[in-house]
């Protein structure tokens, strides 16, 4: 882990006026207490006087800003503090599993490193507390500002925060503020720009789109743009108080170019938190200098935002505002067209990613055409890795919101991200995706591909400690893949199914499914596959105490995994050898394995290899009787269980915590554990777990 300092500020708006008794009472508040909610209503200016008050004292906080648009009144899903706390932690220079799984663990992670640090947190359009409470720091070398459109003040009574009530502009200081705008046009008809002002509801975000409009038409007055906004109103269904500002929206994006309002109506579409420029371009379907011109002309109307790396975002009012222009029956068409071409370009750009992060899958993976718009090139692994974990949620809400009609590779992508989203421990997204996958393939009739799917619906379940569903989703896709006489397919199956038996505690039930899976995959040359069989061959063997065997199962998956650059399979067969060894009282390789297991598994983002590794250590500790790192390290494998929603891991887990407590004599405490570990194990039919739980106590 190599210390960064972030810089996270936005942009701060340029035309900012006004707010000198807030950014005083910020100035107090920051001083003092070390937290202020700046709360008011959509567009009254919170995330202008939170962004100014930032940049004026960023020299204060010499150690870095952090900086996050929490989402909370958004249409899209509101931002989840696990999430947060991952971007915080990725920000100090933490990268793959190296962040912790456990929302607790994050924040208290977060609280260690800015422990000795002054960093300013900028918190913006915050919910509730529970956004806010777990990304606040543990000591007062740090400032946390927070934007909401609630008081939060649950924030005021726990933590003391300063609570500053922002109200919309004066009428005196919004007509300043258009001044400072409109310069000249301000002399020639004061009346007009005061009234002009009213019609913006003295909102800042209102305020600077008029006086955009109005400098981009120099040929008409002041008061024929008041005119055309009365008008605007008159025409628009009722907007709750905010009518007028409905009507500058109204009157701003009829003023834009043709290209401008097109691509304004598709950022409408999205359904995602932010979007890049190359996503922006792909979903436009307009020539990239086309689309940088339209971005250009938007981020100049104040109608999107953009942030550094050409990430563009939009403020809640106009999202909404865009939604409901996307929406229009005039253009469900486009708005379909535009889903599908974002869809097209996110399954392609995975797939390139996937290339870094799984090279020996890719002659089994989905070849989809290249878009006609540039895609993102990737340096490598890690690149590839960021990449998917920053445009994940962007990933998945674009292809939950395309219509399967227009976009038929729904599944494809599914195939694409699902062994990225396994091994960084996102299970519960993967299901949804490959649900939705296998529908989509079944209305088209594709038995292959159906059984794709209900094969990699059946390793989420299980995954989720849901063997009975996973065994139900084994059985049809093993019927599908004998019906197409897919026989790779059907050993892949025959691997699944022994990892069930596995788990339900018939590791020798398991055994003679994973040598004719074994046979099969060596006859037709699938490396990559063959070498996940033999490390879960060498789970069965050591598990029946044949170490020989497993060592010899476990050294030919880790000659295949290197060979062909199989992280995944390395990881597991390094993690086996380490078992094996311990097994054998072989402990200086038991330890070396071990470590090697750890790093490879931390560095490559495999969340359960890790967790795994890390139970494998902890029993490593207890046996050497370092009790304290023993502990320390199940623990760690219990975060990573409950953020990857493992009850398998999570049962290791509590019964290598028993374990170490039963060796310290902490006889109380070592059944506490020893019993979640046996419910935990009888309610999800872990029948290997459950035996050794009942054999402990």
């Amino acid at each position: 882990w190599k210390r960064a300092d972030p810089a996270q500020l936005p942009l701060g708006v340029s035309a900012f006026h006004g707010r000198e008794r807030e950014l005083t009472a910020i100035d107090a508040a920051l001083d003092t207490r070390r937290i202020c909610v700046i709360s008011g209503t959509a567009g009254v200016g919170k995330t202008a006087l939170a962004l100014h008050w930032a940049h004026e004292h960023r020299d204060h906080f010499p150690d870095g800003q952090l900086y996050v648009d929490l989402r909370g009144f958004s249409i899209d899903t509101p931002a989840q503090p696990r999430d947060t706390l991952a971007a915080f932690l990725r920000a100090f220079g933490l990268t793959g599993v190296g962040v912790p799984g456990d929302l607790d663990e994050r924040a208290a992670r977060l609280r260690s490193i800015l422990a000795d640090r002054r960093v300013l947190i900028v918190l913006d359009n915050a919910a509730s507390v529970e956004q806010v409470r777990p990304l606040l720091p543990g000591t007062p070398g740090c400032a946390v500002l927070v934007t909401s459109r609630e008081s939060i003040g649950e924030l005021a009574i726990r933590e003391g925060a300063h609570r500053i009530e922002l109200d919309r502009l004066s009428e005196d200081d919004s007509v300043t503020l258009l001044s400072n705008l409109l310069g000249d046009a301000t002399y020639a008809d004061p009346g007009s720009v005061r009234t002009l002002a009213a019609r913006c509801a003295y909102l800042p975000l209102a305020l600077c789109i008029a006086a955009e409009q109005v400098r981009a038409m120099p040929a008409r007055s002041v008061r024929d743009l008041v005119e055309e906004i009365d008008d605007e109103a008159s025409r628009l269904d009722a907007f709750g108080t905010d009518t007028d500002v409905r009507a500058v929206f109204s009157w701003s994006y009829r003023a834009l170019s043709a290209d401008a309002a097109t691509l304004f109506r598709q950022i409408g579409t999205i359904t995602g938190r932010d979007i890049d420029e190359h996503a922006l371009i792909a979903m436009s379907g307009l020539t990239p200098r086309t689309v940088r011109r339209a971005a250009l002309a938007l981020v100049r109307a104040h109608l999107i935002d953009e942030s550094p790396g050409h990430r563009y975002s939009q403020h809640d009012l106009l999202h909404v505002y865009a939604c409901e222009l996307s929406e229009d029956l005039d253009t469900s068409a486009e708005r379909a067209a535009s889903q599908a071409r974002l869809a097209a370009y996110y399954a392609y750009a995975a797939g390139q990613a996937a290339d870094h992060i799984e090279p020996h899958t890719a002659a089994t993976r989905p070849q989809l055409p290249k878009p006609p718009t540039a895609v993102p090139t990737f340096a490598g692994y890690d690149d590839a890795l960021a990449w998917l974990e920053t445009e994940r949620a962007n990933i998945l809400a674009t292809a939950f919101a395309v219509d399967g009609e227009v976009w038929p590779h729904l599944g494809d992508l599914s195939a694409l991200l699902d062994l990225f989203l396994w091994n960084s421990g996102h299970a519960a997204d993967a299901l949804m995706l490959e649900t939705a996958a296998r529908d989509a393939t079944r209305r088209r009739g594709d038995i292959t591909r159906q059984a794709t799917a209900e094969r990699a619906i059946a390793i989420s379940w299980s995954r989720l400690g849901r063997l009975d569903k996973a065994a139900e989703h084994q059985q049809r896709a093993l019927e599908l893949y004998r019906s197409s006489s897919n026989e790779a397919g059907e050993a892949t199956i025959l691997n699944n199914m022994a990892v069930s038996a596995y788990l339900r505690g018939y590791a020798r039930d398991a055994v003679p499914l994973l040598r004719q899976c074994l046979a099969t995959l060596r006859r037709l040359g699938d490396n990559a596959r063959a070498a996940t069989a033999l490390s879960n061959l060498s789970t069965m063997q050591r598990t029946l105490k044949q170490y020989g065997d497993a060592r010899t199962s476990a050294q030919e998956a880790l000659d295949l995994a290197r060979a062909h650059d199989f992280r995944r399979s390395e990881a597991y067969a390094l993690q086996n050898l380490a078992e094996i060894a311990r097994g054998t009282r072989e402990y200086d390789d038991a330890w070396r394995y071990a470590d090697e297991a750890l790093e490879l598994s931390t560095t490559s983002n495999l969340a359960q290899a890790r967790g795994e590794t890390l139970g494998t250590l902890g029993a490593l500790h207890t046996e050497f009787g370092r009790l304290d790192e023993a502990v320390a390290l199940h623990d760690q494998e219990i975060a990573i269980a409950e953020a990857t929603e493992d009850p398998g891991l999570r049962a290791d887990a509590l019964l290598g915590l028993g374990r170490a407590h039963l060796r310290a004599e902490q006889i109380g405490v070592a059944l506490v554990r020893l019993n979640e570990a046996l419910q935990v194990a009888l309610a999800h039919d872990l029948g290997g777990y459950s035996a050794h739980a009942y054999l402990m106590l």
